[in-house]
């Protein structure tokens, strides 16, 4: 009898596997529930079936992944099998993303067979994604002195962990252990490379680098890795033949390798290599960033007119950059264009012409325009963004004195003096608002005070219009 209903089950299972093995999972699905339905005590077919269910969750993202546990928990209500089932159920678990559940399942499962490394595996796995790390690493360690074969596979994880938790000694040290088991890996080398960056050994990144591309020349990650490490090290001319390796690699890469080399050119000064560079990439790709590179690049140059036109056509690609939008009003600033840039500021979209720190720099240009009536009106109104910067209250204060409202005026100064008396910037504008009463002594003192914390401030004193009356004063120009 046994045998008969043996013969039928397979007959049975050999037509649902016809439907499975020409895609006709959902229907091959239906079937085994079918043969379950007749056969409720053929284990083989609930594995099959779970098998089967988890083919179709990932073809359609269905809810067959909990029917799949729901099928396993009626085989471990009957089986004797019961370990077996129980590892399935938590790896599916595991797999599917289900972490609370598949962590509480394997806790179990280890609690019940303290021998297997599997089992400490898995659920060393499962601590790591939930970032219990510490525990993670115990269990892996227990997995390993239970004899898991597969060592590589948890010098891997520690690794990864080590990194995580910025410990990049250790890191190096798992990594170089999955090394010995698998030398011709690439990506190990690639995953050490990037502890030893961390860990600023740039001349180790250089090396496993190289040893990445002996066993693979055209590897892209590691000859951007390289080039990146060459960089910081100054070795530019290297750096550039690596760069031009990785392009010849991946022309994907090119709009990056591209920037790459421009910096380079920039931190030599080789200005016109680096505007050839980007223009390189600008040929088939119109980025804001790039063009801002330009920029900047023909404004290192004393080329403030290209700049700005370039600036200009880079809002135009992207207006809702504020960054953008502020390096394009601080180039007009510098070019000292004030109406160019009042009429552009006029023109710009709402959200950014109310944004308080682009009504800072209006109060600026205004004040520079000597349109300090409407220059004060905006400072009054953006007074509750600024009410704890110092800087703003020595701006209102030059500009109340300017206006002969002396005695508003002080009270700015002091306030801003109250909140942030060492600030370079504003013994800068106490300066200028000294010089705005031709007060010398006072003027050159602070100029003394800026200048001896900020030196950068003498190029922007020697262009201020206020100081032109200490132009050919002998303590005035011993400043500089």
């Amino acid at each position: 009898m046994q045998k008969e209903i043996n013969s039928k089950i397979e007959e049975k299972v050999k037509k649902i596997e016809e439907l499975a093995t020409n895609n006709e999972v959902r229907k091959a699905i239906a079937e085994y529930e079918k043969l379950l339905d007749e056969y409720p005590d053929y284990e083989d077919g609930y594995l099959r079936l779970v098998d089967l269910l988890i083919i179709q969750d990932e073809e359609d993202e269905t809810e067959d992944i909990e029917k799949a546990i729901e099928y396993l928990d009626k085989l471990l209500s009957f089986t004797e099998n019961k370990e077996v089932v129980q590892y399935k159920k938590c790896k599916i678990l595991f797999s599917s993303g289900m972490i609370g559940r598949a962590e509480k399942e394997t806790s179990k499962l280890v609690a019940k067979y303290p021998n297997n490394p599997n089992y400490y595996k898995l659920y060393a796995d499962i601590l790591a994604r939930m970032r219990k790390f510490e525990r993670a690493i115990h269990y892996y360690e227990k997995a390993l002195a239970k004899g898991y074969e597969l060592k590589a596979e948890i010098y891997s994880q520690l690794a990864n962990i080590y990194y995580t938790l910025e410990d990049y000694d250790k890191a190096i040290s798992y990594f170089n252990e999955v090394i010995k088991f698998q030398p011709d890996n690439p990506i190990n080398y690639y995953h050490l490379a990037l502890a030893y960056e961390k860990k600023g050994d740039l001349e180790k990144v250089v090396e496993c680098a190289d040893k990445a591309l002996e066993k693979r020349k055209d590897n892209t990650e590691m000859l951007e890795l390289k080039a990146k490490a060459l960089i910081d090290m100054k070795k530019y001319d290297e750096a550039i033949y690596v760069l031009r390796k990785w392009r010849d690699a991946d022309p994907d890469s090119a709009t990056d390798s591209y920037l790459m080399e421009a910096d380079i050119y920039r931190k030599q000064r080789l200005y016109n290599r680096a505007l050839e560079t980007y223009d390189k990439i600008l040929k088939t790709y119109t980025s804001p960033f790039v063009l801002e590179e330009k920029a900047e690049i023909l404004s290192l140059m004393g080329r403030n007119e290209e700049a700005l036109k370039i600036l200009e056509h880079a809002y135009n690609y992207n207006s809702s950059s504020i960054v953008l939008l502020k390096k394009l009003i601080n180039l007009y600033m510098n070019s000292k264009k004030y109406d160019q840039a009042l009429k552009f500021l006029n023109g710009i979209g709402y959200s950014h012409r109310e944004d308080p720190e682009i009504l800072y720099k209006k109060v600026h240009i205004l004040t520079k325009l000597h349109r300090l009536e409407e220059a004060l009106e905006i400072l009054e109104k953006i007074q509750h963004d600024y009410e704890d910067d110092a800087s703003y209250w020595f701006m209102r204060g030059f500009i109340l004195n300017a206006l002969k409202r002396t005695e508003e005026a002080q009270k700015c100064i002091d306030k801003g003096l109250s909140i942030e008396e060492t600030k370079p910037k504003l013994w800068y504008y106490k300066a200028l608002f000294y010089a705005s009463m031709r007060d010398k002594e006072q003027t050159i003192e602070n100029l003394r005070m800026a200048f001896s914390v900020a030196p950068y401030l003498k190029k922007e004193a020697k262009e201020e219009e206020l100081f032109d009356f200490l132009r050919k004063d002998k303590e005035f120009q011993e400043l500089f």
